[in-house]
């Protein structure tokens, strides 16, 4: 009691490239209470991250902020999705969801919705569910993000914003893992200050 076990994962990662070099794992006992530190509360608990240093954009009114501080309660983890549980998986929330769970009309959550992705803080976007497009809506990660890591899906959708504070070779991978080897033209995503030289990019002058 007391005492939990965690298999850490190491990775050497060289920072100039940001290919790993070496990896393993390795086991670690980790006590739940420290006279210093106090009780390690809720570790297995979901989590969404908040940045300090990253205000929301100064349109975003303080009865707007409430309303997202509610919602991320509702978003998918390593998605940033914002759902709803039906028949044992998640569904993606439409106005309709959304206005349910704030409490408001349904013109008054459209408002609010079209507000914070003109803000930049959501996006509207879609996925595919067998044969049918399912509208799904989103939240930037640079303000709130459920999970670690970012998903080129999620970044595609806040692309100019992430671009901003993005390492180069971050971006660079994502262009390069996905474009379409099948088209000699396509060039993946846009990468600001890059340009195609075939096999990788270089900076453009």
């Amino acid at each position: 009691m007391g005492k939990r076990e965690t298999i850490l994962e190491v990775r050497e990662i060289d920072q100039a490239t940001g290919e790993v070099i070496a990896s393993g794992s390795r086991k670690k006992w980790f006590s739940n209470f420290r006279s210093k530190q106090g009780y390690l509360f809720k570790p297995q608990a979901h989590f969404v991250r908040v940045f300090t240093g990253t205000k929301l954009p100064k349109e975003v009114t303080v009865y707007d902020a409430y309303k997202l501080y509610l919602l991320i309660d509702k978003l998918e983890n390593g998605t940033n999705r914002l759902v709803y549980r039906s028949d044992h998986t998640n569904k993606s929330m439409h106005i309709g969801h959304i206005a349910a769970y704030l409490g408001l009309t349904y013109n008054a959550t459209l408002k609010f919705v079209t507000r914070m992705i003109h803000a930049g803080v959501m996006a509207k976007g879609k996925i595919t569910v067998g044969h049918e497009k399912i509208i799904s809506y989103y939240f930037n990660p640079l303000y709130y993000i459920r999970g670690k890591w970012l998903s080129y899906e999620l970044y595609t959708l806040f692309q100019d914003q992430l671009d901003t504070v993005l390492p180069e070779w971050v971006k660079r991978k994502f262009a390069e893992e996905h474009r379409d080897p099948d088209d000699p033209e396509d060039d993946g995503i846009d990468v600001p200050g890059y340009e195609n030289v075939g096999t990788d990019y270089k900076a453009s002058s």
